[in-house]
């Protein structure tokens, strides 16, 4: 009859049979959501970072085009200056 609640006081029965699952309910419904959160920010953190990567390689290799284009020109310059 103990098990059953009623011989409980109903304050202690309230707790176990209510408040208890609710809590652990709640506890569930926010370590579900934190993970979901923790996700959410992984994500866009990785979208970013492919964005800087993409922008960056882009840089790099305008630079790398750019440092040609003036190598070129120097030897041009220096054939006709040789001319």
């Amino acid at each position: 009859m103990v098990d059953e609640g009623l011989l409980r006081k109903p304050r202690d029965y309230s707790i176990h049979s209510t408040f208890i699952p609710q809590l652990y309910g709640q506890i569930q419904f926010d370590l579900q959501s934190i993970a979901e959160h923790n996700d959410n920010l992984d994500n866009l953190l990785n979208f970013c970072m492919r964005a800087q990567s993409r922008t960056h390689r882009e840089a790099m290799i305008k630079e790398y085009k750019r440092r040609e284009e003036n190598k070129k020109e120097a030897q041009r310059l220096q054939r006709e200056k040789e001319e």
